[in-house]
Parts: structure tokens; C-alpha cells; sequence
């Protein structure tokens, strides 16, 4: 497993974000996206997240995935609250040595403090 920070700790103002082209080595077949929402608190704080994957080094994007979520305390059912917030998307062609990922990160309502990286699996 191996992680790359994309966005650097600290707080994003609303507007949108590039997540930039980023190598996913031979033999990954998961990707993950993680935001930290430990400072994540105001719940008017929202994001949306677009994901594109290439399997020709860049020449050619395609829609992976994407997602939306809210800032404020996320519990889960054991009462344990989040501390992040995730995606993660399966890849094809784990021999494919010309594929990459990038994606956006649009936030909305007010800035708040986090930190992403992607996941490769």
C-alpha cells in the first residue's frame, strides 16, 4: 500500500481544487481517495469529489467515480465518530504500466481545514 498526499493541511476556501495526474503503479487494483475531516466540524462545509482514471499515460481520461459529503460529526454505529471521509475505486489492468489517475475537489458553504491523499492498493 502506498500513499500520496494531494492536498497539503490546511484550510480550503470555497472554489475548486485539481487532484493532479498521478502514476498508479503496476500491480495496484484499488484506489482510494481519504479526506481528513477532523476539523471537518461546520456543518455547512460540503464537498464534491470527481474522479478520472487513463489507461494510455494521459492521453485519454475516463469517468472513474465520485462523491459528495457534509462537514459536521459522522458517527458510525458503534458511536465512534469519523475521522475521515473516503472513496475507494477498483482499477483494471494491473499489468497496464501507462495508467493514471486526477480528479477535483469542489468545496461549497464554508472553508474548512483538511488534508487527501490517495490509496493505492
Amino acid at each position: 500500500m502506498t500513499t500520496t498526499q494531494v492536498f497539503s493541511s490546511r484550510n480550503y476556501q470555497p472554489g475548486t481544487y485539481n487532484i493532479p495526474s498521478t502514476a498508479i503503479p503496476v500491480g495496484v487494483t484499488k484506489v482510494t481517495m481519504t479526506l481528513n475531516r477532523t476539523n471537518w466540524t461546520n456543518p455547512a462545509s460540503k464537498v464534491a469529489f470527481f474522479f478520472e482514471r487513463s489507461p494510455d499515460g494521459g492521453a485519454t481520461w475516463l469517468f472513474e467515480g465520485a462523491f459528495t459529503a457534509e462537514g459536521g460529526a459522522v458517527t458510525g454505529p458503534d458511536g465512534t465518530v469519523a475521522t475521515q471521509t473516503s472513496a475507494t475505486f477498483s482499477f483494471p489492468d494491473p499489468t497496464n504500466a501507462n495508467r493514471k489517475v486526477r480528479g477535483t475537489l469542489t468545496v461549497s458553504g464554508v472553508a474548512f481545514k483538511t488534508d487527501g491523499s490517495i490509496v493505492t492498493e
